[in-house]
């Protein structure tokens, strides 16, 4: 085991990062705003008969935010750069108005961005490792200091730590992708102890985490207190019931761009095996009741309670991929992070519940 290296480089002040969040954050006030109007007053000039009964229940604004995903969704996109663009797109929505740090450092090898909230009072010891999303072959560490800076500042400014891994098809999926991400992991265990981190992934990178804990069996003093998964991307044979039944749902995802991302993962040449859940962590899934991955989060909650493990599944109804990270718009989302936050306490150690 390589020592940490400890040479940070602080990213002072982070204005630009704040200037652009309270930018976008007006313009998608404005859109929402406008999108809110025509929800409530000409329902059937936005959104399908079927999407409206299917929201019922759900806010003016959250119909209005929704539609917005929906209507920049670009369906059947089979081209890397454009998904690469689409999802940076989408990452624009993840705002926060906290005020935070940025460091930067190579952790065992692999460029890793540590992201802190400024608060007062003490801080927990420990920190949270976030893997991110993507579809394994798309998104960045930088584009995680929204939410990341969020969660921190829920957790009393325990530090999250955001490998930057590499990506398909450029990478070879296990040993390079999925190897980075425990690189880092390991490097945090070390830094903070493995009892004191736990370990987050949003879509690809929540599919991630079950592949890291797998390789963390082989040294069981790395394993965290507890993972959290956020609408995890996993199996990469996706034939399940929800991608038919949430087809004309889900707002942000499409059938043939997750049969595109998952044969470029699967062209990688090391093999990629069949995950196993035996002794895994405690456990906490989040996804939407509309979302086409749906069947994705339900098989993993099942195979890990099928192993004895514990684990908590949320479906919420009506939202869609990832949603607690738009905690910015959704009241769904807030309520959805305040959870996790408490659930990641719990599980770590940090008594103190928000």
């Amino acid at each position: 085991m390589t020592a940490p290296n400890l040479l940070l480089r602080p990213i002072t002040g982070s204005l630009g990062d704040s200037l652009k969040g309270s930018f976008t954050r007006a313009v998608l006030s404005g859109l929402i705003g406008v999108l809110r109007f025509l929800c409530n007053h000409v329902p059937s000039l936005v959104a399908p008969a079927s999407l409206r009964v299917e929201w019922e229940g759900l806010s003016s604004r959250t119909r209005a935010f929704l539609l917005l995903v929906k209507l920049s969704k670009q369906p059947h996109s089979t081209d890397v750069e454009a998904i690469r663009e689409r999802t940076e797109a989408i990452v624009n929505l993840v705002v926060s108005k906290n005020t935070y740090s940025v460091s930067q450092l190579e952790a065992n090898g692999v460029p890793t961005e540590i992201i802190t909230a400024v608060v007062t009072g003490p801080t927990p010891p420990g920190a949270v490792v976030w893997l991110h999303g993507g579809g394994y072959m798309a998104g960045r560490a930088h584009h995680y200091r929204g939410v990341s800076a969020d969660l921190s500042a829920r957790l009393g400014g325990v530090p999250i730590v955001v490998p930057d891994y590499r990506l398909v098809p450029e990478a070879d999926f296990l040993p390079e992708s999925v190897g980075d991400c425990v690189k880092v992991f390991e490097w945090a265990a070390t830094r903070y102890g493995a009892s004191n981190l736990a370990l987050i992934g949003d879509s690809a990178g929540g599919g991630m985490t079950v592949h890291v804990i797998n390789a963390l069996r082989r040294t069981p003093h790395y394993i965290p207190a507890g993972v959290v998964m956020l609408s995890p991307y996993l199996n990469l044979h996706p034939n399940y019931p929800s991608l038919e039944t949430n087809k004309s749902l889900d707002v942000m995802l499409d059938a043939t761009s997750i049969s595109f991302v998952s044969s470029l993962v699967l062209k990688s040449p090391t093999p990629i095996p069949q995950p196993t859940y035996e002794e895994f962590p405690p456990a906490l899934v989040l996804v939407g009741s509309h979302e086409l991955l749906l069947d994705d989060s339900k098989k993993i909650a099942e195979n890990i309670a099928k192993e004895g493990g514990e684990v908590e599944l949320i479906i919420q109804k009506g939202m869609c991929h990832v949603y607690p990270v738009f905690f910015a718009w959704l009241d769904e989302s807030e309520q959805a992070m305040h959870f996790i936050a408490n659930w990641i306490r719990a599980k770590v150690g940090w008594k103190k519940q928000l």
